[in-house]
């Protein structure tokens, strides 16, 4: 009797200890996180990675590094990406495009702005990639399918924003020790810091990732494990 009690504690030891205790989230990376988020429901935008993408450079770089240099005129900007790449747009093309990336307001509006004009440029990119696609930059926030996104792949993301040759992958045995990264399966992309990720602008534990980015039947059938985790070069500085 004293060893059954004695096995079923331990068992009840091993499988309610948090393996993230003691590890806490920056005061940055939780204003980064709760500072705007995807939209979901009716009308949302599939526009995960794009948003992992912009709060990776973010937390990086901060909300005014996202790019190397941003000239502005009266007749627009001329965006300087972290690549050298330039990108030029007018007033109106960041207009006409932010009804379209649906990021909802969180918790710091200035931070979602730069977000928004960071999605503008990203839009901007793709078309100058594509102009023979797309005849304008709203048609450059739809996929082939007519879905309100950029791109569904994350390294995709990462190219528009101009970090297209600065990251690396991150061993999934440690993606809970590191800060700064962005973690995904085959359904999402988020950003994800020292165990914890943005579930919608919510803080919530990586071990949770899977369970609510996927179905019961997707889980066993289709393995919707998290599947990449990527950060940026160490050599890469603000």
């Amino acid at each position: 009797m004293r060893l059954r009690l004695l096995l079923f504690i331990i068992i009840i030891t091993l499988f309610s200890t948090d393996p993230l205790k003691g590890q806490q989230l920056s005061h940055t990376d939780s204003v980064i996180i709760e500072a705007f988020k995807q939209s979901i429901g009716a009308g949302a935008a599939g526009n995960c990675a794009s948003i992992s993408v912009i709060k990776l450079a973010i937390s990086n770089f901060g909300i005014d590094g996202i790019f190397k240099r941003i000239d502005s005129s009266a007749n627009g900007y001329s965006v300087v990406l972290r690549n050298d790449k330039v990108i030029t747009l007018s007033p109106q093309e960041v207009l006409a495009v932010s009804p379209y990336d649906r990021f909802d307001t969180g918790n710091n509006v200035p931070m979602l702005n730069k977000a928004k004009f960071a999605y503008a440029v990203m839009a901007k990119n793709k078309q100058m990639m594509q102009p023979d696609k797309y005849s304008d930059i709203v048609s450059a926030v739809k996929d082939d399918q007519g879905n309100l996104l950029l791109f569904e792949d994350t390294e995709k993301n990462f190219e528009l924003i101009g970090l297209g040759n600065l990251w690396v992958k991150v061993d999934l045995a440690h993606i809970n020790d590191f800060d700064k990264i962005i973690i995904t399966n085959i359904k999402h992309s988020a950003y994800s810091s020292m165990g914890f990720f943005d579930q919608y602008g919510t803080i919530i534990s990586n071990a949770l990732f899977v369970r609510k980015h996927s179905t019961c039947f997707s889980r066993i059938f289709a393995n919707r494990r998290i599947t990449n985790a990527y950060r940026l070069k160490d050599t890469v500085n603000p």
